[in-house]
């Protein structure tokens, strides 16, 4: 009757491990798939300031017509960090990179926090794997996921 009780133990402990492995990888890839989601809600954000920012006169201390020398302290985006140029802020979803900017067409890279190779600093400009780009014009933004191969 020992050795039952034994193996029945054993066999619980085995289960539990199993189960408790398991929910450790669903949470991780749950929080993962927040946190994207979460960057493409701050570029959606971005986007919405950007274009006010195009559309408001230089007098007032918008573009005036151009996304041209657009800066992430012109877009009042709440940030943690930014870097020398303004062209590279980080807040608590990920790091963001201005990476092009003309007179009707901002391009900014969103990179999750999830994918940590070199978040924390700002002057690191790399895009992760699970990187987020936008294209924001006066009339349109769209959000596509960035190939990193």
């Amino acid at each position: 009757m020992g050795q039952q009780q034994l193996l029945l133990l054993i066999l619980t402990t085995v289960i539990v491990g199993i189960a408790t492995a398991i929910a450790v990888t669903t949470f991780a890839n749950s929080s993962a798939a927040t946190n994207v989601d979460s960057v493409r809600q701050d570029l959606g954000n971005l986007a919405t300031i950007a274009v006010t920012y195009h559309k408001r006169p230089e007098l007032l201390g918008g573009g005036g017509g151009s996304f041209e020398n657009i800066r992430f302290d012109d877009l009042k985006f709440g940030i943690d960090t930014l870097n020398a140029t303004g062209n590279v802020a980080r807040n608590d979803n990920g790091r963001y990179v201005i990476t092009s900017a003309s007179a009707d067409e901002l391009v900014i890279i969103g990179n999750p926090r999830t994918d940590v190779r070199g978040l924390q600093d700002v002057s690191n400009t790399s895009i992760t794997d699970n990187a987020l780009q936008i294209v924001i014009t006066p009339d349109d933004a769209s959000i596509t996921q960035v190939n990193n191969n």
